[in-house]
């Protein structure tokens, strides 16, 4: 069960598998400072050596995925907050974010207008960060077309997410109790505090049973994705945050005691279809909801559809809120990457993820340089962020 806070970690650590734990059983214990996390402990060469503090993170569905991505990349990102100076926060607002703000509106109880404010008002902060970048070519083009792709990408999202809604109404049974509930606990044997934010979670009247709702857009067919859900490192930890949370009477509407029994997985299908010239942008979605509904030029690949559907909705009861073996040795491997001395030994790269996305790592300038190349280049191309 979840630990108190304060307490240190717990000996049961060691009797974890031997082999998972290797890379860090040593030369790690060597670096850590023997209080909690945000004890003081002296700069290593390496930091000295940037001009850097490295952080200690809590572990999150997002830096577990990248650790095991590419400790590296796990390094730059998480354990000194790096960043590209040209990043521009537009370019998280994608399809899948603004779909996530959509659904969350729905089920806060927002009416479809003033959830598109809500989006609109992300859209304007991103075009004016754009207004702090001198980008060659004139500025009216490029606040255009930012402008253009921000508002499709709402337009997209908000018709995918009134179709699932649609398709997948909510029981009447079922009350929404919460949505983006972050929560954070420490567990047993793992070095670092757990932290996570729930999309969705639900209310079973009938039955006094809480669901967490997981809303994912995805490129691969949604029959595929939901076949990792099961060993995602979100499904082990989620479960214990929120029980943890709501034994605690820390989640309003919830007594202490209400268990919780399982995940349900909106997962949708972002269109693959192609704009076309002779289209406008409203045909082009009138063919993207037509590809979801099965209309029109899509009618006839109705059976596949049947097998493979560009949305669904998958309910998965857990048969316990405790960490299986793998799982604890997974966050135990992680929470200590969190809290390592860094150095570019320890953090290696990983040249298969170098182009994971299709183009060069946003990193890969940094891993092309040696350790006394490092600070030059940090200094004239990234940026530290502040959260």
């Amino acid at each position: 069960m979840v630990s108190d806070p304060t307490a240190e970690p717990s000996a049961a650590r060691d009797k974890l598998p031997d082999p998972l734990l290797r890379p860090f059983r040593t030369s790690v214990l060597e670096g850590f400072s023997q209080g909690g996390a945000g004890r003081p402990r002296e700069s290593t060469v390496f930091e000295k050596l940037l001009g850097m503090e490295a952080r200690w993170p809590d572990i999150r569905q997002s830096n577990v995925l990248d650790w095991l991505l590419c400790p590296r990349y796990f390094m730059w990102k998480h354990r000194f907050g790096v960043e590209p100076r040209h990043y521009r926060r537009s370019e998280a607002l994608d399809i899948g974010t603004f779909f996530h703000t959509y659904m969350a509106c729905h089920y806060l109880g927002l009416d479809e207008g003033r959830a598109v404010s809500v989006v609109g008002a992300m859209i304007e902060e991103a075009i004016e960060q754009e207004l702090t970048f001198e980008d060659k070519g004139p500025l009216v083009d490029r606040l255009s077309g930012l402008t253009r792709s921000l508002e499709r990408g709402s337009a997209m999202a908000r018709m995918m997410a009134r179709l699932f809604l649609a398709r997948f109404p909510l029981h009447p049974a079922y009350k929404a109790v919460c949505t983006e509930l972050n929560l954070r606990a420490r567990q047993t044997g793992i070095s670092q505090t757990i932290n996570g934010t729930l999309d969705l979670v639900l209310l079973d009247t009938s039955r006094n049973e809480v669901w967490i709702a997981d809303h994912k857009t995805c490129k691969e067919p949604p029959m595929d994705r939901i076949r990792t859900v099961a060993f995602e490192p979100q499904t082990a930890v989620y479960p214990i945050l929120l029980q943890t949370a709501i034994d605690d009477g820390k989640v309003p509407g919830l007594d202490p005691g209400t268990p919780v029994v399982g995940f349900t997985h909106n997962v949708v299908r972002k269109p693959s279809i192609i704009l076309r010239t002779k289209d406008s942008f409203e045909e082009y979605l009138e063919r993207c909801e037509d590809y979801y509904e099965g209309r029109g030029e899509f009618e006839a690949a109705k059976g596949e559809r049947t097998l493979s559907p560009p949305m669904l909705q998958n309910w998965m009861r857990i048969t316990t809120t405790t960490l299986t073996t793998e799982q604890q040795s997974l966050l135990y491997e992680v929470g200590r990457a969190c809290k390592a001395n860094p150095d570019s030994a320890r953090y290696y790269r990983n040249p298969g993820a170098c182009f994971k996305w299709g183009k060069p790592c946003a990193y890969l300038p940094l891993c092309e340089k040696r350790d006394d190349e490092l600070p030059a280049l940090l200094a004239e191309e990234y940026r530290v962020t502040d959260v």
